[in-house]
């Protein structure tokens, strides 16, 4: 699976695409939903390396009692935005495109 249609949208389709895949706008086209379901599982993967990466830094860092704290916090976050994120493609992988819209 290609971006093709992420990358024939314009600058406003894009953040369009970011709008739908993050929050669910209903208002959004065929084209934007097209976009969003392949736009997905790069953002999901992309979310997934960086909860790797840190929790990797909270590891290296258990040894210095101030930044273990931070760097947990910035894991959890990460963890938290990841699993939302493959909840949401999931959603969008399973939900029709053409939901009766003809543009």
């Amino acid at each position: 699976m290609g971006l093709a249609a992420y990358q024939d949208c314009d600058r406003r389709e894009r953040r369009a695409v970011l709008r739908y895949f993050w929050r669910a706008a209903p208002d959004a086209s065929i084209r934007v939903r097209r976009a969003a379901r392949e736009y997905a599982p790069y953002a999901t993967g992309a979310l997934v390396v960086i909860t790797l990466e840190a929790a990797g830094l909270a590891w290296a860092l258990r040894a210095r009692g101030p930044w273990v704290a931070p760097a947990g916090a910035v894991a959890l976050g990460s963890a938290w935005s990841t699993l939302r994120a493959a909840r949401r493609w999931r959603r969008l992988r399973d939900e029709p495109v053409d939901a009766g819209e003809s543009t």
